[in-house]
């Protein structure tokens, strides 16, 4: 199932909803967010200190439990990044070695992951606009 990004207004509409004292599955049907969605910025919403009733958001509250939803869960990598790791040059010089060379085999989405993240694999270079000088031709005549 593909996920979508909820928007900065169904946010503030789960918040306008449930500080007026609706209720999650009542807020699921009108908006068709999942309902772990809803749950997941009401329980945001109460560590951020807001309680239903008659209250305005503030920008800095709404600010704050955004950033409490979205922040990153921090999990240890394992051993095999930590193979990874300590075989960094000879990844980046020619991609994973292979069986015979280290006795072990990268699992590909370990090895995907930490090029990406070490390497900036599949990153494109940055881009720089071009402009264009107006009124002069460069086709040919």
């Amino acid at each position: 199932m593909a996920y979508r990004e909820v928007t900065m207004l169904e946010v503030k509409e789960v918040l306008r909803l449930w500080l007026a004292g609706a209720g999650k599955k009542p807020i699921v049907a009108q908006l068709g967010l999942d309902v772990k969605t809803v749950r997941r910025y009401v329980r945001a919403a109460e560590e951020c200190g807001l309680t239903p009733g008659p209250q305005l958001l503030t920008d800095e509250q709404l600010a704050q439990m955004i950033a409490a939803v979205r922040s990153p869960v921090e999990r240890p990598h394992g051993e095999t990044w930590e193979l990874c790791l300590r075989e960094r040059d000879f990844i980046a010089g020619q991609g994973a070695p292979a069986a015979g060379e280290t006795g072990r085999r990268y699992p590909l989405p370990t090895l995907h992951r930490f090029a990406v993240a070490e390497l900036d694999f599949g990153r494109t270079a940055t881009t720089l606009p071009v402009a264009e000088t107006i009124g002069h031709s460069t086709a040919c005549s």
